[in-house]
């Protein structure tokens, strides 16, 4: 299981004295069906994630893009995914990396602090 490979290294890491971040990417479904689209779907795309999250050490950092993309993805002059594709356009790439900068600039102090 994913979650089991993922801890092993993330006990690794941290008895290094560093650490891991997981990062996990939203399908094109998550980011642009509404919950009712996933009903009628008879789906539940949140379920995988979340047995994910159970399963993960608690004090793994993680950072779920879903949310994030979802309102990029309503601001953004750009489309953050290839057309036809689940791939990130440089937009989308932007939209990433702001995030992980955002979120490792709350839990990495800055050097020489």
């Amino acid at each position: 299981h994913s979650a089991a490979i993922i801890n092993v290294l993330h006990r690794s890491l941290k008895a290094q004295g560093k650490g891991l971040l997981v990062v996990l990417h939203p399908t094109l479904g998550e980011v642009f069906l509404s919950a009712g689209d996933w009903k009628v779907l008879s789906a539940d795309p949140g379920r995988s994630r979340a047995l994910l999250l159970r399963s993960l050490d608690q004090d793994l950092a993680v950072l779920d893009l879903t949310d994030t993309l979802r309102k990029k993805t309503g601001e953004s002059p750009e489309p953050l995914f290839w057309f036809d594709d689940a791939i990130y356009t440089p937009a989308g790439h932007e939209a990433v990396a702001e995030a992980v900068a955002d979120f490792l600039s709350k839990r990495v102090p800055a050097p020489g602090r």
